[in-house]
């Protein structure tokens, strides 16, 4: 497989571990230090079995790492990781930057850009 799509893929997996309100409010504690799943739990007021859940997700995103001490999970940020997240964001081209291909299957741009006109007429 194309490194470049694995690295994609990768980023896509952390996206996702992002896209829920409770996940990113964990990383939000996490970002202030390591913390066991107890005080997550006790931060959060939800069970056990929805925060191993959600620490599930970030941690097989890697954008958190887990050890297990005791009877308790431990919890931590992976910095290193979420800077690579960032890092790989930031260096999306803004659309100011990024060529524009157009197709040939409409004419090139002057139709495609007639064809928009007709469209957004009444």
């Amino acid at each position: 497989m194309d490194e470049n799509v694995t690295k994609i893929s990768q980023h896509l997996l952390k996206l996702k571990a992002l896209s829920d309100e409770t996940r990113l409010d964990i990383i939000s504690l996490l970002a202030n230090g390591p913390l066991c799943a107890c005080d997550i739990l006790e931060s959060f007021k939800i069970t056990q079995p929805t925060l191993s859940y959600h620490m599930k997700m970030l941690t097989g995103s890697n954008l958190v790492d887990s050890v297990r001490k005791g009877k308790w999970m431990h919890y931590s940020l992976n910095q290193a990781e979420f800077s690579g997240l960032i890092d790989y964001l930031g260096r999306i081209p803004k659309p100011e930057n990024r060529p524009v291909v157009r197709s040939s299957c409409c004419g090139g741009m002057d139709s495609c850009d007639s064809q928009a006109e007709q469209v957004e007429k009444p």
